[in-house]
């Protein structure tokens, strides 16, 4: 199983590229690394967002 973490959204949505029906585009992205380097991705794989996962902090304090 391939998990991949990014920091950024701008990040998760580079690693697809759709084409005009809506399919994967295969040459571009992940997959097109994949292709390269002579192993396709068929499948899923997981994606987190770091930039989803941060929440603001300001004005809080923390008493340990």
């Amino acid at each position: 199983m391939l998990a991949i973490v990014c920091r950024t959204y701008e990040g998760v949505k580079a690693l697809e590229m759709y084409d005009k029906e809506g399919s994967i585009n295969k040459s571009c992205g992940l997959h097109g690394l994949g292709a390269s380097i002579g192993r396709p991705l068929d499948g899923r794989f997981l994606v987190i967002c770091l930039e989803s996962l941060r929440h603001e902090y300001k004005n809080h304090v923390f008493v340990f």
